[in-house]
């Protein structure tokens, strides 16, 4: 049987013999960028590499984004309140200085009353915002926000308190309940 290479018939036993080798380059030509001058003759090229069974090149992937560093902790006395809208409000968008007046209006709070105590914080993967506050009447007013008016444009809101930092979530299996709390925290 005889196999043509670039244009120059060769026999079974030169093709085989062993002296055949790959170029150090050929990973390079075969994902290289084609000229925009020869654009469309390699793009016959492809289409012909491919009725030949080469394989289609694939193009390389963008490197991952960079992980975000977490969030600082809020002060774990504090009573927290988490916000989520529920429309298609972006809160990173927004800004920090823009919800926090909107959201102490809501609640009927003077901000720069609250402003020293009260912190807010946006996370901008959950598109929620966290109010940590040592007042539990504060608490208890931003838990009856619903909706908040930000620039003239009202966001339904839901709003929750989340479990604290020192709980255990689920179920506890073979808990006693004639252990007093303080046995159970040590």
């Amino acid at each position: 049987m005889e196999v043509v290479v670039k244009g120059t018939p060769i026999t079974d036993e030169e093709l085989n013999d062993g002296s055949w080798s790959d170029t150090a380059l050929a990973m390079q030509r075969r994902y290289r960028r084609p000229d925009l001058e020869h654009s469309s003759d390699a793009a016959d090229n492809v289409t012909t590499d491919t009725q030949c069974g080469k394989p289609t090149p694939c193009r390389a992937r963008l490197p991952p984004a960079p992980k975000r560093r977490p969030l600082p902790r809020l002060p774990p006395e504090d009573y927290k309140i988490v916000l989520r809208p529920q429309g298609s409000l972006h809160l990173a968008d927004l800004g920090p200085a823009r919800l926090s007046e909107a959201i102490c209006a809501t609640a009927g709070f003077d901000l720069p009353a609250v402003s020293h105590t009260d912190q807010m914080r946006i996370h901008p993967t959950n598109n929620t915002i966290t109010v940590s506050m040592p007042d539990v009447n504060r608490a208890m007013a931003y838990l009856k926000i619903t909706q908040v008016k930000i620039a003239d444009q009202s966001c339904a809101m839901a709003v929750y308190a989340p479990a604290p930092d020192n709980s255990v979530r689920g179920i506890i299996f073979n808990a006693h309940s004639f252990e007093t709390d303080d046995q159970i925290f040590n």
